[in-house]
């Protein structure tokens, strides 16, 4: 999240879902939302499951477009800015992005 802190003018929405997880997400995110208006919390009461959980996502979204990144996933740097250059250029109906897989061993 330390690269989308250093945008000045945020033309995206951030919707963390935490899925009734074990772990304390909500104060992680609080230490950003200080910074990034367009950063969203939202905790399910109840464990949703993955799908149940993306289909929330597209309803609390209010943007024309949704990346979804899982909690092992990272944006690498540059990202944001190519993938919003592309949406502005084409304006697709859907876009696919290509990622990179590294294992736990960095390869």
């Amino acid at each position: 999240m330390t690269n989308c802190t250093k945008k000045k003018n945020q033309t995206f929405q951030i919707i963390v879902s935490d899925d009734s997880s074990g772990d304390d997400i909500a104060s992680v995110v609080k230490k950003y939302q200080s910074s990034m208006n367009n950063l969203d919390y939202y905790r399910n009461e109840s464990g949703h499951g993955f799908s149940r959980n993306i289909l929330r996502l597209y309803k609390l979204s209010k943007t024309p477009y949704i990346w979804f990144l899982s909690d092992d996933e990272e944006v690498l740097p540059g990202a944001i800015d190519k993938i919003l250059e592309a949406l502005n250029k084409y304006e697709p109906v859907v876009a696919l992005f290509n990622h990179i897989d590294i294992d736990p061993n960095g390869r």
